[in-house]
């Protein structure tokens, strides 16, 4: 299943998703990139879950603080609305050095 598929088939995550990135872009600021991805776990059935992956290249102990924060904040008093259909999670990408 696609995150579109997911979304469609459970509508009451769209709103979720979008405050939940409302609230990334405070904690993490305003340029987080977003992506999405399906979890499927063989080990419950094939239960599938939405990951809303906020990237981030910050240092990991600073990415993991601001992860508690938007959690204590925000995700742990909205996540019971996602009926255990969606995380927010991190997504450590590389910035290099361009030569440009």
């Amino acid at each position: 299943m696609t995150p579109e598929e997911m979304v469609q088939q459970h509508p009451y995550l769209h709103p979720l998703i979008e405050a939940g990135k409302i609230h990334a872009r405070r904690v993490f600021g305003t340029d987080t990139l977003f992506t999405y991805e399906v979890y499927t776990d063989p080990d419950v059935g094939g239960d599938e879950q939405l990951y809303v992956m906020m990237q981030t290249s910050r240092d990991v102990n600073e990415a993991l603080a601001l992860l508690r924060t938007f959690d204590e904040t925000w995700w742990l008093d909205a996540m019971p609305a996602a009926n255990g259909m969606l995380s927010f999670a991190l997504d450590f990408v590389l910035i290099g050095d361009s030569d440009d």
